[in-house]
């Protein structure tokens, strides 16, 4: 005769009560926490670039009038140029401008290369890629960027008011901040020689700012006069109220003759 009775799962049922209670207290404590506002926005303004701009020439002035020596300033200027270009946004600058101008068939210049910012970023897309700087310094640097880029860019050492190419060369020429640094006589001639290497109907362009780093500052209307002067036509400033203006213009078609 069988003595055990009817099973008994009143200890189940208690527990999968206490789990479904255990359940319902994790989802209200979590549900809240999804519905809280999202933090605040820092009030802290983010800082207006053409300020540090101002501070990093301030501070480039003070170092040319206290620090001993040029070997030491020589040896600083890497890292100022590094701040600088970091600071100020001038890579996005250039960038951009590579983005909306350089095509795949176009032959390009660079003028007042540096450390071949432009050329490089220009090589990316275009099909030959030339620079130039007087600045012997600066061709070995770029050669070695170029090199260790793995892109096409040929680099001489000459001055930009005695370009060392034939007339009528390249269909576009490009300039980051040449112009802006030098004196108002030398923007003349350079302008005149880059007219004489670009091909009817090329293109140029360059940055007229910021201001304060031109040598002779010279308002955006003047900038127009001085481009139309050298032959120059269709002349216009894009984004004239950011830190980096960019002023665009193209070597006019010769007038057919009868």
């Amino acid at each position: 005769m069988d003595t055990q009775g009817p099973p008994r799962f009143g200890g189940k049922i208690w527990l999968g009560l206490a789990t479904l209670l255990a359940i319902g207290s994790m989802v209200a404590v979590i549900r809240p926490v999804r519905k809280l506002a999202p933090l605040p926005a820092p009030t802290t303004p983010r800082p207006d670039k053409r300020k540090l701009v101002n501070r990093l020439l301030n501070a480039r002035q003070r170092a040319k009038r206290w620090l001993p020596g040029r070997a030491l300033r020589a040896r600083l200027a890497p890292l100022y140029r590094t701040v600088f270009l970091w600071v100020s946004g001038y890579r996005g600058a250039v960038a951009d401008l590579v983005q909306q101008l350089v095509q795949s068939d176009d032959s390009v210049l660079d003028v007042g290369t540096g450390q071949g910012l432009i050329a490089l970023a220009a090589a990316r897309i275009a099909q030959r890629v030339d620079a130039t700087d007087s600045s012997g310094q600066a061709i070995d640097k770029g050669w070695a960027l170029a090199a260790r880029s793995g892109r096409s860019v040929t680099f001489r050492q000459a001055p930009a008011t005695a370009l060392p190419y034939p007339d009528n060369h390249f269909s576009l020429v490009l300039s980051g901040l040449l112009l802006l640094a030098l004196p108002r006589s030398w923007r003349q001639q350079v302008l005149q020689e880059i007219y004489r290497v670009l091909q009817p109907g090329g293109r140029i362009a360059f940055f007229i700012g910021p201001a304060e780093l031109g040598a002779v500052p010279m308002p955006e209307s003047q900038w127009q006069r001085f481009v139309a002067r050298a032959g120059f036509v269709s002349v216009q400033v894009d984004h004239p109220q950011s830190l980096f203006p960019l002023l665009r213009a193209r070597k006019p078609w010769p007038e057919k003759t009868v």
